[in-house]
């Protein structure tokens, strides 16, 4: 790829960045709810994110930056309340804040693809004319009214140099805080699971953690009794007392 290539690459992503704002896919639940009180059961289902994945729903690629985002999705097919906290999974999850920090395009880097956008839309006329202004401008044989004419071109080929990454960078900060404000939705919270509801959330853990069989362990709020569902076990029937 050359340089122009390049710079119009650079001016199609910040188009998009600039114009669209933060847009990502809905995340919905693994498996659709369908609950029956003649049957009870609690059950988890689990999904971890690809490249794809996280560019559909996220809009940006974690793992790059070092986190691994999983789905989970936990169904509550019974008339019991379920606590599912944190330290209910058997990894280290991480803060969505932190995560969404981490993804954040600075302000500075915009502003400069701004620029370089303005120039892969412009060039090789962006570089070329201004340099055709300024030659015109300082060299003495030409007139007066050349010179003034030649100010005005260099300026209205310059002024979006300006406009156009103070813009970018103003957009940016936009999209940044609607990110982190998407990530804290999405993201896990401590909670707890209400009779016949459905559990939907996100939750990063670092890569180096992503090769290990996943687990949650639930707890009834009444009894405090205990149930671990793991990807082996992801469904725990209580109409059979073997499975309590």
């Amino acid at each position: 790829m050359n340089v122009r290539h390049k710079l119009i690459v650079y001016a199609l992503i910040i188009l998009g960045f600039s114009g669209c704002g933060y847009r990502v896919k809905p995340l919905v639940p693994l498996k659709s709810p369908s609950f029956n009180n003649n049957e009870q059961f609690i059950e988890f289902d689990y999904r971890v994110f690809n490249k794809k994945d996280n560019r559909k729903y996220l809009g940006c690629n974690p793992i790059a930056q070092g986190y691994q985002p999983i789905q989970i999705t936990f169904t509550n097919n019974t008339s019991r309340s379920f606590d599912i906290t944190q330290e209910s999974f058997n990894c280290l999850c991480t803060d969505p804040k932190i995560v969404a920090s981490a993804m954040h395009m600075s302000p500075v880097q915009g502003a400069a693809y701004g620029g370089l956008g303005w120039l892969g839309l412009t060039a090789p006329y962006g570089v070329l004319l201004p340099g055709l202004c300024l030659t015109c401008i300082f060299w003495p044989a030409v007139p007066l009214v050349s010179k003034l004419l030649a100010g005005g071109v260099l300026v209205l080929m310059l002024s979006p140099l300006v406009i156009f990454p103070t813009l970018a960078s103003m957009r940016c900060t936009q999209i940044n805080e609607a990110m982190s404000d998407y990530f804290v939705k999405i993201g896990f919270k401590d909670q707890v699971v209400q009779p016949f509801t459905v559990m939907n959330n996100l939750i990063f853990i670092s890569t180096s953690q992503a090769s290990q069989r996943f687990a949650v362990t639930v707890i009834d709020t009444k009894t405090r009794e205990a149930f671990v569902l793991t990807s082996v076990r992801q469904r725990i029937n209580f109409n059979d007392s073997e499975s309590k």
